[in-house]
């Protein structure tokens, strides 16, 4: 059930039927039934596509079709490339900084705030999805970077709680 998603989080349409995607898998999306993506818009890759349409259904999921390779478990590089224009190029990992829960507990790793210009090679923007198995097609269900930093519950001697 491996699969890979790509998100246009530019403001354009952008035309993806002369990309490659490389690395640990291989997929020339000039075969892709997908070839132009609008803003906000996803395509969805599978090792196997009948079996992703058994676990996960097609409504609502651009499948673009079936890539050659497999995903390593331990991390590896991808990258989008328009012949020799390298549009994106980075490496994941399983070993902390990255997260470690998607490697043992079938969550997928899943950007967790996307948009331009982010570096993909940094761990800190990558989170597990909550969804064991992922949640392609969609924004997902990632738990946002947000935490409690700090709380003052006394102002001063005289303050009353």
């Amino acid at each position: 059930f491996e699969f890979i998603e790509l998100l246009n989080v530019g403001e354009k349409t952008m035309y993806i039927g002369d990309v490659t995607l490389a690395g640990g898998i291989e997929f020339p999306l000039s075969e892709s039934a997908v070839q132009a993506l609008e803003p906000g818009g996803r395509v969805v890759f599978a090792s196997d596509v009948e079996a992703f349409a058994l676990r996960y259904g097609t409504e609502g999921i651009a499948l673009g079709g079936e890539f050659v390779g497999r995903l390593a478990n331990g991390g590896e590089r991808i990258a989008l490339l328009r012949g020799e224009e390298v549009i994106q190029d980075f490496s994941y990992n399983d070993r902390a900084p990255w997260p470690e829960i998607p490697d043992a507990y079938g969550h997928s790793l899943a950007l967790g705030d996307p948009q331009p210009g982010i570096d993909l090679s940094n761990p800190l923007q990558w989170t597990a999805d909550t969804a064991i198995g992922g949640s392609p097609g969609s924004a997902g269900n990632v738990v946002p970077p947000v935490w409690v930093n700090e709380i003052l519950a006394n102002s001063g001697l005289e303050a009353p709680d």
